[in-house]
Parts: structure tokens; sequence; C-alpha cells
């Protein structure tokens, strides 16, 4: 398959003609903060109170836009910053609606705020060990970038939630928020804008165990709705670190992206080590179309919950993975998660359990494996992630047993066994089968 690839939109040199200037009331809205590129003195820009006035940025180490985000969660108005693009052929081709960043960019706490990008270019040329664009706490709080860009060339990720101060109602973390992130791009350097796969996260969210002491949330992310429009290079494309613990934990969120490529480890990561604490990632629902590079994979989780008994909860997702060596892999702290994938084409395998057989995957695929059969008794699990049937032919066969734990079994031991035998298995259930003398024939069918 033909791996997409586009440059993201480099910096140019200016040549305008007669500018033409906005009046100032044209610029604003009625109580809102506005950020508008300043046609008289490109590539600057302006911040605009919502009286009208210039906001001063003087010092300023991001076009303004700190002191735009500042001021308005200061005073409780909306920010727009209104972009426009790039100058067609024969008019300059220049793109005046860049933002040129040298530091980070700080989202503070929210409650209630909103924040609406209109086709701008985030491009940060600061310390390549840092964030590009930090969000605190916040709830209720909508960020739209709609198809703005956000270039990153630095080691760590383009857009980090990471909260650490209370919002102002005794919480810390987020809630029934909404973010739009618009097209990602982790790049080689501030020189070179090609995408890069070697380096970088394109979204982290982290959900850190925080000793605050707070009311109503010490850390979560819960119940919010994310979409990113693309993720075009970086080592990872979506980053989900492992929560804190101590009631910190990633779970009932909506996340989609249709388009996450250039990944040369994984394009989305759920959970980062087996050293996730238990419980605290489960419940998202994910909706993802990603191309991993030729030897990363698709999607790995770490996540899921046990509860016991039987009661295992994980993410829903729904995916679709062209490229890469793994479609799905499951880790060994795993549970419950469910994968629908009417697409998956890979080099390797589409579907890699090496969690708990709850984890259920479904694909448009139909096997058939004929295992090795090692001495009596012998057993395996279905972790398969799909039901399985089994077919068994043999003579020597005393007993068949089938269980969901591995240890207590539901046996047939009349004898003589039948020669020819089928069994269902769900995902997750184990068959033992006794014998002696000749090891029977077994294939798996799924």
């Amino acid at each position: 398959m033909t791996t997409f690839r586009r440059r993201a939109v480099a910096p140019k040199v200016l040549i305008l003609g007669a500018a033409v200037v906005l009046s100032v009331a044209a610029q604003t809205l009625p109580g809102t903060v506005t950020m508008a590129h300043d046609a008289s003195n490109p590539p600057a820009w302006n911040v605009y109170k919502p009286d009208g006035s210039l906001l001063s940025v003087t010092g300023t180490t991001t076009q303004g836009l700190q002191e735009a985000i500042n001021y308005a969660q200061q005073h409780a108005y909306p920010l727009i910053v209104r972009g426009g693009g790039i100058t067609p052929p024969g008019h300059g081709s220049s793109d005046l609606s860049q933002i040129l960043c040298s530091t980070s960019v700080a989202f503070p706490t929210g409650w209630n705020n909103y924040y609406e990008f209109n086709n701008v270019n985030l491009v940060y040329s600061g310390t390549a060990s840092n964030d590009f664009i930090t969000f605190d706490s916040s709830d209720l709080t909508t960020v739209d970038f709609h198809d703005s860009q956000i270039i990153y060339p630095g080691t760590k990720a383009a857009v980090h939630f990471n909260p650490q101060h209370d919002n102002g109602e005794s919480f810390a973390g987020f809630t029934s928020n909404t973010f739009r992130l618009g097209h990602i791009v982790p790049v080689v350097s501030t020189t070179n804008y090609a995408p890069d796969p070697t380096k970088g996260i394109g979204v982290q969210i982290s959900a850190p165990a925080l000793s605050l002491g707070l009311t109503n949330g010490n850390g979560i992310f819960v119940n919010n709705d994310i979409v990113v429009n693309e993720i075009n290079g970086g080592l990872v494309g979506i980053q989900i670190d492992n929560p804190g613990g101590s009631g910190s934990t990633f779970q009932t969120n909506r996340i989609t992206s249709p388009a996450i490529h250039q990944n040369n480890s994984v394009s989305v990561l759920v959970g980062t080590s087996s050293s996730i604490p238990v419980n605290t990632i489960y419940g998202n629902h994910w909706d993802l179309i990603v191309q991993p590079g030729s030897a990363g994979t698709g999607v790995s989780t770490w996540g899921g919950a046990n509860f016991g008994g039987n009661n295992t909860q994980g993410d829903t997702f729904s995916v679709t993975v062209s490229n890469g060596t793994t479609g799905v892999l499951c880790n060994s702290t795993s549970f419950g998660n469910l994968f629908t994938a009417p697409m998956v084409s890979v080099g390797g395998s589409r579907f890699t359990n090496n969690g708990d057989g709850s984890n259920r995957f479904q694909d448009s695929t139909v096997n058939r494996v004929v295992p090795s059969v090692s001495a009596s008794p012998y057993a395996f699990r279905n972790l398969t992630g799909r039901p399985m049937s089994v077919f068994v032919s043999g003579n020597n066969i005393t007993s068949v047993g089938m269980s969901m734990d591995g240890t207590n079994y539901d046996t047939d031991g009349t004898a003589p066994f039948p020669q020819n035998t089928r069994f269902y298995l769900l995902p997750g259930m184990y068959l033992k089968i006794t014998y002696t003398g000749t090891a029977p024939f077994v294939a798996q069918y799924y």
C-alpha cells in the first residue's frame, strides 16, 4: 500500500504589495478576545480586547498567543484566533497564518472556557525536549483547532494534557471537555518540515497521581470528547500514559482520529508498561484509522480492568490498520478490550493477545490452525479474541474438559470417547484433552 506523505507548511519569505488594513471594528467580536495577523506589518499578529483596543504583548515569544490565552482565561472571555490559510499562487504564496513560537504554549486551568483557531499554522522552534502545547485541568471547556496545523520538531509531545492544578471546583484533571486538535505534524527540524516518524509524540495524555487533597478529583481524565483530524509522523501518534493510581484514571472518553500515520513505533499506545496500576484504563471508545511505519504497530494496549470473577471491562475499538508489522497488540496487563477491525492489512500478526482471554478481536478473515499436540493432558486457551470451533479426532481419548479459568474443568469422562468431536470455545476459554498412546488430531477454526 502506498504510504501517504505530506510536508508540513514551512515558513516562507513574505512578499507583499500594498496591504489592505481592516478596521479594528472588523477584527473584533463583542465579548470576545480576537487574534488576527497584522496585514500592515506581516508576519506580526495583533490581539484585540473585546472593546477593540490592542492587548500589549511586549516581549512575547509566541507572537501574542500566550498573552491572548491568558487574558481570555483571566477575564472569562472566549478567544478566537483568525488564520485564513496561504495566499494562492500569483499572490505571493505566503503563509500569513503562521504563528511562530520559540517557547511552549500553555493553556491554564479551565472551567467552561472557549478557544477557537481558524486555519492557523502553529510552529514551534523552542527547546526540543519540551512539549509544545500543554493543557492544565479543565471542565466543560471547548478547544477547537478546526483544520489548523501544529508543527513540532521536538522529542516530547506536540500536544500534552497534563493536569497539575485545581481548576476552581476542587478538581484537578479533565472532565466533560471537547477538544478538536486539527492536524499535528512532528517534523524533522526547524528547517526541514518533512514528517518525522522517528521521534516525538503527537498527543500525550497524562492522569498523574496528585496529592492535592481535592474533593472532586486528583488527576483523573474522564468523559471527554477528543477529535484529532490527523497525526502525520512521530514515533508514537497518541500515547495514554499509565495513570498514577490513587484515584487517577483514564476512562469513559471518546477518541476519534481518521488519519494517524507514519509512526515508527506505534500509532496508538494505551498505557505504557506492565507497571500500570490495576483498573485505571477502561470504558473508553476509540474510532481510528491508522497507518504505522513498516515495522510499527497499529494499536497497543496495556489497559483494561478486572473486578473479579468474569467481570472484566476494557475499551472498545473500531479500528482500521494498514501497513506495519502488527495490527493490534494486547499486552500482559490487558483485560476486556473489544476490537472491531474491518480492515487489518499488515506484514505480520493482525492480532496478538499476550493478555487475558477476555480481550476480543473481530475482523473479516477466517482461519484454520493445526497445533502441535503436546503430551497428555494437552490443554490450550482460546486467545484469538474470537469464538473458536475445535475439531478433535483420535482413538485414544479418555476425557475432554472445558474451563473458564484453566483450573476448574467440566469434563466428559465417558470412555471410549467419540472418535470425531467438535467443541465451541468462547474467547478466553480452555480446552483440555487427556489421551493415551498416539496424540489426537486437533484443528482450530476461528
